[in-house]
Parts: C-alpha cells; sequence; structure tokens
C-alpha cells in the first residue's frame, strides 16, 4: 500500500469510525513503544545511582540544597521545602540528584507515552479536517474553460 493511498483511507473527512479507530489503536501501540523507550532511557541515565534520605538545608540560585549520603545536592523543585525537610533522594556517580518520586515507572511511562501518541494524532486528525475541503463530485478539469 502507497503512502497516498493510506493517508486517503485515514482522512478524517473520507473514511468512516473504523479507519479513524485504527489510527487510534496505531497511536496507542507507538505510544506503548514510546513509553518503553523513556523506561529504558531513564534506567540507563540513573543507572548506578543511590538512594538515600536527604535532608533540605537550605537553597541557592540552582535550586534546592539537600545533604545526601555524605554529599551536598541541588535539586530543581516547584515547591521549596523548609529546611530539616526529610526527602528520599537519587544521587548518580556523576553527581545529578532527583526525589525518588521523579523515577519512571512502568506506569509512568506508558502513560506518558500514549498520551503523547494519542494527543498528536488527534491534532494532526483535526488539522486534516479543518484544512481540507469535502471532495467535490465532479470530475478534474470540469471547471476549467
Amino acid at each position: 500500500m502507497a503512502l497516498s493511498d493510506l493517508t486517503a483511507r485515514t482522512h478524517p473527512r473520507q473514511s468512516g469510525l473504523v479507519p479513524q479507530l485504527a489510527v487510534l489503536v496505531a497511536a496507542v501501540v507507538l505510544g506503548l513503544a514510546l513509553g518503553v523507550a523513556l523506561l529504558v532511557a531513564d534506567a540507563r541515565s540513573w543507572s548506578g545511582a543511590t538512594s538515600s534520605v536527604g535532608t533540605v538545608t537550605g537553597r541557592n540560585d540552582t535550586g534546592v540544597v539537600v545533604a545526601a549520603g555524605g554529599r551536598t545536592v541541588t535539586l530543581h523543585l516547584a515547591r521549596v521545602p523548609k529546611p530539616g525537610t526529610q526527602i528520599q533522594v537519587e544521587v548518580s556517580p556523576d553527581g545529578r540528584a532527583r526525589p525518588t518520586s521523579y523515577e519512571q515507572t512502568l506506569g509512568k511511562a506508558t502513560r506518558d507515552g500514549v498520551g503523547l501518541t494519542v494527543l498528536l494524532t488527534v491534532v494532526v486528525q483535526l488539522y486534516r479536517y479543518a484544512v481540507t475541503r469535502r471532495p467535490t463530485t465532479e470530475p478534474e478539469g470540469a471547471l476549467e474553460g
């Protein structure tokens, strides 16, 4: 099947419900694959990291300063906890740190991957619907004089 055949068969103005559902199913499958890729990338990026309980000591220009596992690390958090607050922290061998709640799980990764691909698919299909006109029944060249 040529690419032009596929695009014609999945066009929102020219196809029915079944092809549109097939497009969404394909987006979900791609999203699952993306989720697995996110999970693998996170595991590789943070391999060798150690988890420990850290204590917030303050903040500086770059983030929240935490003493964890005998090291002082900086976390980038939306909310700044009070000094003395204890946080479960993951510290990589190269000095990067993050709260352990930021670690990717299978559930988070697949939710993010499927959510992204389905959202993009819906946006593309809505765009295709909005920018094209309904097919005409007149043969090509009929309006040329």
